[in-house]
């Protein structure tokens, strides 16, 4: 005789993920200090959604706040975006990018 579990599905861990929320204060800490203003370094600014989003999009910097590849950002190793933030970004690309 067969018995069935009903087993509860693990919660998921990126569904509460928003941009506003998560992301954008990450950008702000960690990266507006130097790509924001009248003169953003290497010409890269990043102070909208669409502007964060073109940039993991089109141009691996999830690989550069990893340090996986170089320029690592930001530049000082000691002030690396934590893993844990770092995570959040990954759920709010997994999920399409969403503006909230």
């Amino acid at each position: 005789l067969a018995t069935q579990c009903k087993t509860e599905e693990e919660p998921d861990p990126c569904a509460d993920i928003k941009y506003s929320t998560h992301v954008a204060p990450v950008i702000e800490t960690y990266c507006t200090g130097c790509h924001s203003g009248a003169t953003p370094a290497s010409g890269i600014t990043i102070e909208t959604h669409t502007q964060v989003k073109d940039g993991f999009e089109k141009y691996d910097w999830m690989g550069l706040i990893t340090h996986a590849r170089q320029p690592i950002m930001p530049p000082d190793a000691t002030h690396k975006v934590p893993d844990e933030k770092i995570s959040d970004i990954q759920c709010w690309i997994d999920n399409g990018y969403k503006n909230d």
